[in-house]
């Protein structure tokens, strides 16, 4: 299943599909526990974020969208005690800070022949939009209950999604309208700057960012804007690791 869907994913030689490439040519390698897992800056500043500091409460969960584990690993990989929790019967052990993978996870060691596959380790795939509207239409259904009760606790900081799908705006407005007081942070791109200063162009682009703060808001979420996605999104995560819990 992992080889027939990343197979057959148009990735633009990303970085997944040049890491699944190496997989599969190193399944059978001498060392089954070795996994070279990618580097970047984004990897990086996401682990130092997410790393335990002493008098801060820190990061307290993660949902991630993803059906990759990668993120998980190199929070192994580098002391962060990690689980991955794909079902609401799976247990959560103290110590260990929980990602939970809302549409299912193909995990790496076990694409990759390290680790036998067992049962139960895959969770509930949506693929299609069908699948997808039908998840998020259950309000008592695990993903669902999961991100309300996250959100209804701990302030969010979204990372690499685009914040228009309505499931999960509808999500989080309903959460917000429940506990005003918490708020949730989305990281954004802004659109490409005017070419040659067209003031005309500045004026419509800061308008239009305007009515999608003043839209986010509505539902409880402020907006951190950035230039570069690639280059801008690493160095803001080492700051905000950085600032003290208020």
């Amino acid at each position: 299943m992992a080889t027939h869907l990343y197979g057959r994913l148009s990735l633009g030689g990303g970085f997944i599909e040049k890491l699944f490439t190496s997989l599969l040519s190193r399944r059978r390698a001498a060392n089954k526990d070795e996994l070279k897992l990618p580097e970047s800056p984004l990897l990086d500043a996401l682990v130092a974020l997410t790393r335990p500091q002493r008098g801060m409460a820190g990061v307290q969960a993660i949902v991630n969208y993803n059906f990759d584990d990668i993120l998980e690993e190199r929070l192994r990989r580098d002391d962060v005690p990690c689980v991955t929790v794909l079902s609401g019967r799976d247990r959560l052990t103290r110590g260990k800070l929980p990602s939970y993978h809302v549409h299912g996870v193909l995990p790496v060691r076990e694409f990759a022949g390290k680790v036998p596959p067992k049962q139960g380790s895959a969770g509930n795939f949506v693929f299609s939009e069908d699948e997808y509207h039908l998840q998020y239409a259950d309000p008592y259904r695990w993903s669902n209950v999961t991100q309300i009760s996250l959100l209804g606790r701990h302030k969010g900081l979204f990372i690499g999604l685009s914040m228009q799908d309505p499931n999960l705006r509808r999500l989080i407005d309903v959460t917000h309208q429940q506990y005003p007081e918490i708020w949730n942070y989305a990281i954004l791109p802004r659109s490409d700057k005017p070419q040659n200063d067209n003031v005309r162009a500045t004026i419509l682009r800061n308008l239009a960012e305007d009515v999608d703060e003043t839209s986010f808001e509505r539902i409880g979420v402020k907006v951190i804007w950035v230039d570069d996605i690639t280059a801008d999104v690493a160095p803001l995560l080492s700051k905000i690791a950085q600032l003290p819990d208020d």
